[in-house]
């Protein structure tokens, strides 16, 4: 194909021409066409919402473990009777879902969490109940045969395990964050209430409880609006970090109300002004204007016991129209021993177990 100066190429000949050059231009190699880029995703189902991770709703279930057994303890107690708690399921999913899951009769209790916002919501089976309320009315704890509404005043009586087991739900909770569980409401359909869209998320919490030979269970309905202000402390680590912080403290307070109260337990102080061994025939023999001269010279420190043992030595004396002792020193713990020998009417039994003590002690020096 040849052409003049001032000819021109036609479409056609264009086309052919760029056809015959290579992909990336004369002396170019071709491009390679670049892949595609790998998209990550994962399903999600806006009807089963996720709000927590895994390592939150292991949290959730240690601490509500320790509440299963801090409750067992407490009811046992109350009802006296055994009672044994699993956590039998955690899950989380929408408010539609946890009222779909509600079956039979039960008791709905909407519980205020301070300083949380919100409520949440504790279901006791029909079943336990009315094993519950069979126990406090002095039955043996059995489920009734027929079904019914429960009264006022049998959901009156009820109340007094609800306060227990709001009491260790508490306690463990205590190593996440300090709360104040108050029933609000007491209900008998939970249809009747609603705590939030039937789209928000739930994570709910069962127990299966068994009261002597009979078997109920017990959940928990907490939604996410009330769990979100302590998502970032719902972590295995933080718990225990918190629940061996909780310990120490309660112990400490435990402590510190046994000084108080050890405080004001009433006890007997006597000052002994000396002691004197004579006969019963001496005694009986005594009259008006004698004297007993006693084994304690008048200048000499006496004993005082607390509760019959020799705690102190004090020196006697008066204080305004009273008579009075004071004070001079603290009987040590080397003097003990060898002091509670000399107290008056001491048992035999302790004064064999002293002697055994002194014994002992003076072969080991």
């Amino acid at each position: 194909m040849s052409s003049g100066p001032g000819d021109t190429l036609s479409q056609e000949e264009i086309d052919a021409l760029l056809a015959s050059l290579p992909a990336g231009g004369e002396g170019e190699a071709p491009v390679a066409a670049k892949p595609e880029p790998q998209l990550s995703y994962r399903a999600y189902d806006f009807r089963r919402p996720d709000k927590f991770s895994k390592e939150q709703i292991r949290a959730l279930r240690m601490m509500h473990e320790d509440m299963g057994r801090r409750m067992a303890l407490a009811l046992s107690a109350y009802l006296r009777t055994t009672v044994e708690t699993t956590l039998a399921d955690i899950d989380q999913g929408t408010y539609a879902t946890f009222l779909s899951q509600t079956t039979g009769l039960a008791v709905y209790n909407l519980v205020s969490m301070k300083p949380l916002h919100g409520q949440m919501i504790l279901e006791i089976s029909g079943a336990l109940a009315d094993v519950m309320i069979d126990r406090l009315l002095g039955g043996p704890g059995r489920v009734w045969e027929q079904r019914r509404e429960f009264t006022d005043l049998e959901l009156s009586l009820l109340q007094g395990a609800v306060s227990h087991i709001l009491e260790s739900l508490a306690e463990a909770w205590a190593a996440v964050l300090p709360v104040t569980p108050h029933v609000e409401e007491t209900l008998l359909n939970l249809y009747f209430v609603q705590l939030g869209l039937l789209s928000d998320a739930m994570v709910w919490i069962v127990f299966e409880v068994r009261v002597g030979e009979a078997n109920g269970h017990l959940r928990l309905g907490l939604p996410y609006s009330l769990l979100k202000p302590v998502s970032d402390k719902l972590s295995p680590q933080a718990w225990i970090a918190g629940a061996e912080a909780a310990a120490e403290s309660a112990q400490s307070e435990d402590i510190a109300n046994l000084i108080h109260h050890l405080q004001e337990v009433p006890v007997d102080v006597v000052a002994v002004l000396g002691e004197v061994e004579t006969t019963f025939e001496e005694i009986n023999a005594l009259k008006p204007g004698d004297l007993i001269p006693l084994d304690a010279p008048a200048n000499r420190d006496i004993k005082v016991l607390v509760e019959g043992v020799h705690r102190f030595w004090a020196r006697p004396g008066t204080r305004g129209t009273r008579l009075a002792v004071e004070i001079t020193r603290v009987v040590s713990q080397e003097d003990a021993p060898r002091a509670a020998l000399a107290e008056p009417g001491a048992q035999h039994g302790r004064v064999k177990a002293l002697d055994k003590y002194l014994k002992e002690m003076e072969g080991g020096v």
